[in-house]
């Protein structure tokens, strides 16, 4: 560690991180990082609630056409030029979006941390996958359940998850 002017310089490897937190004399080094840790929760929940509420609003501009009104050819095409998201994004919610119409609380969920939108995003494609390749349709129970199966998995849980529900 090396302290600076202007934060604290940490040597990991051949890398150098650079934490730009002030440093205040008489406040221990670990304190600093255990304040920037908790104010980072804050903006991740923060960051949920926004999410959830955004899905809110896609649904509702959704529902009124609002994209063709404003003559996009597509909702997806309409975040990403309109709304001014990039493209992974834009997917991410818009899956999710879809989703809601048939599992009305998910931005609740998602507000919640019970699930995310990467999560969605693979029950979004495992879904149309199904769809394409032997004409699945999925019933809002199983949409539901589905949805339970995966939540607080990772990627690599979620996509063995849904692999053994695949009737593909």
């Amino acid at each position: 560690f090396l302290r600076t002017p202007r934060g604290l310089c940490v040597r990991l490897r051949a890398s150098v991180f650079w934490v730009y937190a002030p440093l205040e004399k008489g406040v221990p080094l670990m304190q600093k990082f255990q304040e920037l840790i908790n104010e980072t929760k804050v903006l991740i929940k923060k960051e949920k609630a926004i999410n959830a509420e955004i899905i809110r609003n896609l649904k509702i501009l959704y529902d009124q056409k609002i994209h063709l009104k404003r003559g996009f050819g597509s909702f997806f095409s309409f975040c990403v030029t309109e709304l001014e998201m990039c493209e992974a994004t834009a997917k991410r919610r818009t899956d999710a979006m879809r989703l809601s119409e048939v599992v009305k609380d998910l931005p609740s969920q998602i507000e919640s941390g019970e699930v995310s939108l990467s999560q969605i995003t693979q029950l979004k494609k495992f879904m149309d996958q199904e769809k394409k390749v032997v004409k699945r349709e999925f019933r809002k129970e199983e949409v539901v359940g589905l949805l339970d199966s995966i939540k607080g998995k990772s990627a690599y849980e979620v996509e063995k998850t849904l692999s053994e529900k695949s009737q593909i």
